[in-house]
């Protein structure tokens, strides 16, 4: 294992660490389901990294993935920077967390693993609103049915993903969709 780690180290260290929590995740899923006794990668340090500074989009490199993306996908991405969601939390909405007389959403996340699903009411942006009045009488999805689940919007592993890459730089998509927050759709 350590000569393992040792070579995913000349990559970078930030690899290596990665790798090493992998191997311990495994093992310690392992250990749970008593397929194992110890963790053979618990005694692994982690190697020392040096912190980069994190890609902040512009407004326009974030106009250019939302002009790459569907309009379904659009209606998604819009919905996470409107709301400064979490991605997770859109993928929890559901017709029941909408209230489009009092113009809110409701959403869910968990503060910790394993926690309880903690609630914020969110006030909708008037785009917002605009996104999902229409559907509300014509679908019982949100937002489509990314990942499969019926009453919101699933794991959204979105299609035009891949033409982020045109952009130039390697953007996250969290990254892209929460740094500007609702700056345009008030």
């Amino acid at each position: 294992m350590e000569r393992f780690i040792l070579e995913r180290k000349q990559v970078s260290a930030f690899t290596a660490n990665k790798e090493i929590r992998y191997l311990k995740g495994a093992f310690n899923f392992g250990k749970k389901k008593k397929y194992i006794r110890e963790n053979p990668v618990n005694d692994l340090a982690f190697f020392s990294e040096n912190k980069r500074l994190k890609y902040v989009p512009p407004p326009e490199d974030i106009e250019k993935v939302l002009d790459l993306a569907g309009q379904d996908s659009r209606d998604y991405l819009l919905t996470i920077r409107d709301n400064m969601a979490r991605v997770s939390e859109v993928n929890r909405l559901t017709w029941d967390d909408v209230n489009l007389g009092q113009r809110y959403v409701v959403l869910y996340t968990r503060k910790k693993r394993g926690g309880h699903l903690t609630p914020r009411k969110v006030s909708m942006t008037r785009r917002l609103y605009e996104i999902l009045s229409p559907r509300f009488a014509t679908v019982n999805t949100i937002l489509g049915t990314y990942g499969g689940q019926e009453n919101g919007v699933g794991r959204a592993f979105i299609p035009f993903i891949a033409g982020i890459g045109a952009l130039g730089d390697a953007v996250e998509l969290a990254e892209v969709l929460l740094v500007h927050g609702a700056t345009d759709g008030q």
